[in-house]
């Protein structure tokens, strides 16, 4: 497979230089090899670094049905939950999997993510290589993205597996559009609709493919100067509208899964407010790209402390860039191609329609990125295709400079090896940020150095007072000091302060388990059941309901929210209390079924042991 153009300014170079005729294939396959070998290196460290607790806990740690693997139930569940906010079948699937073979082994999971990155550099290589017909310019860019630090937080982060998959199957659907390119047919035309699918299926920021399909038609294919008029732009769009179509209706279930979960929260930031801090964050992506310190997990959003006079100053030198890549469209097409690139990618996560509460993210860099590196190298090479010297010199220098960026990226590392790490990390490099406060007292609390943790609670609430996730926190930090009443007010602040319905469904489920626990059983009950309204998925909370209905008396009920427990995710103590109920509503050989169950769950489970040898008993058996 392969697509080229001959012809195309900014690709084309003098025949002495080689870029013309096919690079040996060994040397191809060996420039292959050391970027798969030095990507392994760079993350290596990662086999020795756990799940956090922002998001991984959603993701696999505390998701059941990633716990239960790979089953039909839970393919049907990828193909339709909502949950996260986002309609990511695919990512799901590659949890489930990961979880079948490695358990909660975070080393197996981070693997993965490293494979998919260090396949992601090879696909870019690949697609450059054959777009372009510039060996070194292409081997250059691909090593540069695999060793870039602001692609650290897509790999490194369990949770950001999405990122990574979503961009395999981008690169995938490149290579796919560069053969379909080169002699157009509908089975062709199936691959690239097909792996686009994969993509989108993995995390919706993958609507802008068709558009990037476009700037690959004028750089570097030049399909726009072929075939004359009949082929230029109206024509180029016409050829990809099944493929906006796809767009249309990824971003209609992706706006549906985002509202319903209480993701976008428009009123919280103004469409002014939301302009300002994309202008401002396009430039601060730039500036990440070419010098990537104070890197953080979250960057927390300036809101109202946006200066008019930063936004005139980025808004400026995006406009004089733009203009200048325009102007050299013809001479240097590939400064047009990667800059609006850049540009357009980006629009689905620089804030316009804002998702979360960060300002910005670095994982939302990792396909971006990829066209200002494009820009950066092939510059570079024409600057060095110029040179009648010292080009021994730039390769040293651009060497050099891959060896920065790979031990800049392995520091990087280093800052996800646990929560406490990572969050202390970016309190240090970004100021007002209320959510590493937040995660680190939970860390802090977590690791039992309770007085540690109180102050960043504390200090989470006066940055942000309505912040739910830090309430729900903090009461989680006022149980493990014995205050539940404390716990409870926090609790209630959380979903007075939430519209994430899973947010919501957890602290009404918690109120339940505190007044369960000062035997206040309507109170409890009223509460499950508002849980439970919100989530019905929750396999614990049908199971507290089912026995509080046993306390109660009330079997058929009890039988009822345990047998539904029960079939949302098997727990031997769900078949421990389904026995219990059978028994009491006389159903004894069900009932020794149950416990049968939940010995074939927990073998050593004492208390179904306990029970079906006094079931087995003349005078515990009916």
């Amino acid at each position: 497979m392969q697509f080229v153009s001959t012809s195309a300014a900014g690709t084309a170079v003098s025949a002495q230089e080689g870029e013309l005729h096919p690079a040996p294939r060994r040397l191809t396959l060996l420039l292959a090899l050391l970027l798969v070998v030095a990507t392994f290196v760079v993350y290596l460290p990662l086999r020795q670094h756990g799940f956090i607790n922002y998001d991984d806990n959603y993701y696999v740690t505390q998701n059941f049905h990633v716990w239960s693997g790979l089953t039909w139930k839970n393919l049907a569940w990828a193909f339709t939950t909502f949950d996260v906010a986002n309609w990511h079948p695919l990512t799901w699937i590659s949890h489930e999997l990961d979880f079948q073979l490695f358990g909660l082994n975070a080393a197996g999971h981070h693997q993965t993510s490293v494979i998919l990155h260090a396949l992601n550099a090879l696909l870019l290589f690949w697609a450059l290589r054959l777009g372009t017909r510039r060996l070194w310019p292409s081997f250059a860019v691909a090593a540069l993205f695999a060793v870039h630090p602001l692609a650290v937080q897509s790999v490194a982060w369990v949770a950001e597996r999405k990122n990574v998959l979503c961009t395999t199957f981008w690169l995938v659907t490149l290579l796919a559009y560069g053969w379909y390119a080169k002699q157009p047919s509908w089975g062709r035309y199936l691959a690239v609709a097909g792996s686009f699918a994969l993509a989108l299926m993995s995390k919706p920021m993958a609507v802008t493919l068709p558009c990037v399909l476009l700037l690959v038609d004028f750089w570097p294919l030049q399909r726009y100067e072929k075939n004359g008029a009949g082929w230029r732009l109206g024509a180029r769009i016409l050829e990809k509208l099944p493929l906006f179509v796809m767009c249309a209706a990824s971003s209609c279930v992706t706006l549906r899964a985002q509202t319903f979960e209480g993701a976008v929260n428009p009123a919280s930031f103004p469409p002014g407010l939301r302009a300002e801090n994309a202008v401002l964050s396009y430039a601060r992506y730039l500036g990440k790209i070419f010098w990537p310190s104070k890197l953080a997990i979250v960057y927390p959003h300036p809101r109202w402390s946006i200066q008019l006079w930063q936004v005139a100053l980025a808004g400026l030198l995006l406009a004089v860039i733009t203009l200048l890549a325009l102007r050299d469209r013809k001479r240097r097409p590939y400064l047009a191609a990667g800059w609006f690139y850049f540009l357009g990618t980006m629009v689905p996560v620089i804030g316009l329609v804002q998702v979360g509460s960060q300002a910005m993210a670095d994982r939302y860099a990792y396909i971006p990125m990829m066209g200002i590196l494009i820009i950066a190298v092939w510059l570079a090479a024409d600057v060095v295709s110029s040179l009648r010297r010292g080009r021994l010199a730039v390769v040293a220098a651009a060497s050099c400079v891959a060896l920065i960026l790979a031990g800049s990226t392995i520091r990087q590392e280093s800052y996800w090896k646990d929560d406490i790490a990572l969050f202390s990390h970016a309190l240090e490099v970004t100021s007002g940020n209320n959510v590493a406060h937040d995660l680190l007292g939970l860390a802090l609390a977590q690791s039992g150095r309770l007085d540690a943790a109180a102050p960043h609670f504390y200090a989470a609430l006066e940055i942000n007072p309505r912040d739910e996730m830090a309430h729900a926190n903090f009461g989680y930090f006022r149980l493990a000091q014995g205050d539940a009443a404390g716990a409870a007010q926090q609790f209630k602040l959380a979903i007075a302060n939430t519209g994430n319905r899973h947010m919501a469904a957890q602290m009404y489920a918690d109120l339940g388990a505190l007044a369960w626990k000062r035997r206040d059983i309507e109170a409890a009950k009223s509460s499950y059941l508002e849980s439970l309204r919100l989530m019905p998925d929750q396999y614990r909370a049908n199971l507290n309901l089912g026995l509080m209905f046993y306390e109660q008396g009330d079997w058929g009920e009890a039988r009822r929210y345990v047998e539904q427990s029960i079939a949302i995710f098997p727990t031997s103590a769900g078949y421990l209390a389904l026995g219990r109920t059978l028994h009491a509503e006389g159903r004894d050989a069900e009932a020794a079924a149950a416990y049968g169950r939940a010995l074939v769950l927990t073998p050593d489970f004492s208390l179904a042991q306990q029970e079906l040898r006094a079931l087995m008993t003349p005078q515990g058996a009916r």
